[in-house]
């Protein structure tokens, strides 16, 4: 008996391509429109009672508005632009979102096909130009191919090490007809983690010897513990074998840090130097999905590669193991399968002195907590003022997306997270601009929690327009601005590393309060410690989007002990 054949549809590409997206549980697309887009535009519009379409005010933007939803969702983040300058402007958030290892769906219009080579205004070789900045890049040349490709985007996305990809949709492919099978529309790879990959036997009882041989084991755990979903696994395997365990900044929150094991973020960005020393004299280093960079390893000195101690490295890349460490046990697996594992291994087997881990945290509590006590004296609010009044009124279920500059590292060091991915922050190329269009795409990601937007005099200027973004959206988010007039960290470099030669560091004075309730938002001024207690007393009673423009110390005028993690 002839099996019935596949039911097939005829409808323009930019449906086929909506209709996939759809298929694929996405909720939210971020972008803006241009000329080559209008097919598309057309379809989301006779679809949006199933897809919301978010606009940014820039194809950057755009990116880290679904980076930054990625991260709170474990989800793909989709963003899309049109083509020339809306290509070029996308590519800054796809480096990141790539390098962070999240999955991030990006789509560019493009000129018709039959205009290839013809000098057609913003024709560009879109497949080549992201290359270097996604897993996977490709163009549509068929609207039949369309449910096929996505779906084979969505999978490269997130398998494996997940990552951004790029698809480019030449307008004449929108928008001919096309016919596609619908079993082309089969849900595949929608969130983190689509495959949980385990490492070999062999390997597993390597690592377990060397574990039941260590005195002092110190766990660094990344990113890959809230893509993974590790939380459990990681805090019993902290508890069974009486490690520390210190995050990447990106990985903070991969363990509650008011657990008696938790050293907080470690390295040279946010790291307490009592976490640090503590990480050096361990005799075992148990890398869990963190690339062992400059940042959290404090270029390489947290801890020294010199053979003084044993390295387990785990990590859904083989890439990753052993890239800058000598290691004595690599682990090629998802996060939580492999603690999951070595958990198992361990619970009849091992006992540690977790009397000791108990001890060793109370020197980083009392450290923390000297420095909450007791900032400098200043005219203006030191910064970790406005951490301590942070700590003192914002609820537990609360996302902070700081920028690279001021905010991070107090922040990542001073504010303690549970054990959720809740502090977002642009680590993997530390670009200024990321906390506002963030907030918009972490509320989007996770509606109930209130949003904290931490930025900098820097940040501000690049992306401030953004701020119409949240208003526009109704995002009931406090931009909190650490108001210096200095890109402060540069200003610190140069002050103790080069004989105070200032040069480009120092910012003009700027009413940005004005600015924030020009582009709709509820604004006000804090120059003391209690104005600003007050501010975010007020914010916090509305669900309107709210800017304090908090005026901080300049960071060059810190002692250089209060800075630790930049001084050496």
């Amino acid at each position: 008996m002839e099996s019935p054949k596949e039911e097939c549809d005829s409808m323009k590409g930019a449906a086929l391509l909506v209709e996939s997206l759809i298929e694929h549980e996405v909720r939210y697309i971020f972008g803006l429109p241009g000329d080559t887009s209008l097919d598309l535009y057309e379809a989301l519009y006779d679809a949006e009672d199933e897809i919301c379409h978010v606009l940014a005010t820039d194809e950057r933007n755009a990116a880290y508005m679904a980076d930054a939803y990625a991260r709170i969702t474990n989800r793909p983040g989709v963003c899309e632009g049109p083509s020339g300058g809306g290509a070029s402007y996308i590519i800054p958030g796809l480096y990141e979102a790539h390098y962070s290892s999240l999955p991030m769906v990006a789509i560019n219009t493009d000129i018709p096909v039959a205009g290839k080579g013809k000098a057609v205004l913003t024709e560009m070789d879109q497949v080549h130009f992201f290359e270097d900045a996604t897993k996977w890049s490709t163009v549509v040349t068929q609207a039949e191919k369309i449910p096929e490709t996505v779906r084979n985007a969505f999978r490269e996305a997130t398998t494996g090490k997940p990552g951004a990809v790029h698809i480019s949709f030449p307008m004449d492919v929108l928008g001919c007809e096309g016919s596609a099978e619908r079993k082309a529309f089969r849900r595949l790879y929608t969130s983190l983690p689509a495959v949980r990959i385990c490492p070999s036997t062999d390997d597993v009882s390597e690592a377990l010897n060397i574990i039941m041989e260590s005195e002092t084991p110190f766990v660094v755990a990344g990113g890959g513990i809230h893509l993974s979903q590790a939380y459990e696994a990681l805090e019993e395997f902290a508890v069974i074998t009486g490690s520390l365990v210190g995050t990447s900044i990106t990985g903070k929150g991969s363990m509650d840090e008011e657990h008696p094991l938790s050293a907080g973020v470690v390295g040279e960005n946010g790291g307490s130097p009592a976490a640090n020393v503590m990480l050096n004299e361990a005799d075992l280093v148990i890398f869990v999905g963190t690339q062992t960079g400059s940042v959290v390893t404090s270029h390489w000195h947290t801890p020294p590669n010199d053979g003084r101690r044993k390295i387990i490295q785990i990590d859904i890349d083989p890439q990753e193991i052993g890239r800058n460490y000598d290691v004595s046990c690599g682990l090629v697996g998802d996060a939580r399968s492999v603690l999951e594992i070595l958990v198992r291994g361990l619970e009849t087997k091992m006992r540690k002195d977790a009397g000791r881990s108990e001890r060793l945290n109370e020197t980083i509590t009392a450290w923390k907590e000297a420095e909450l006590a007791d900032p400098s004296v200043s005219r203006s609010i030191h910064p970790l003022t406005v951490v301590k009044t942070c700590k003192k009124l914002l609820p537990e279920d609360v996302i902070l997306v700081a920028d690279a500059g001021t905010p991070t590292p107090y922040f990542a060091s001073f504010y303690p997270s549970r054990a959720r991915r809740m502090f977002l922050s642009p680590r993997a190329f530390g670009s200024l601009g990321y906390a506002i269009p963030g907030a918009v795409g972490a509320h989007k990601g996770r509606p109930s929690s209130r949003i904290i937007s931490l930025t900098g005099d820097g940040s501000m200027l690049v992306s401030m327009a953004e701020l119409a973004s949240v208003a526009r959206e109704q995002i009931p988010a406090v931009v909190i601005l650490f108001h210096n007039n200095e890109y402060g960290w540069i200003k610190v470099h140069l002050k103790y590393r080069k004989e105070q030669k200032y040069l480009s560091v120092d910012l003009p004075e700027v009413k940005y309060d004005g600015v924030a309730e020009s582009l709709g938002l509820s604004s006000s001024v804090a120059e003391t410690d209690r104005e600003f207690e007050e501010a975010l007393k007020m914010a916090l009673k509305t669900d309107e989007p709210t800017f304090i423009d908090a005026h901080t110390m300049r960071l060059h005028e810190i002692a250089p002990e209060k800075l630790p993690w930049v001084v050496h």
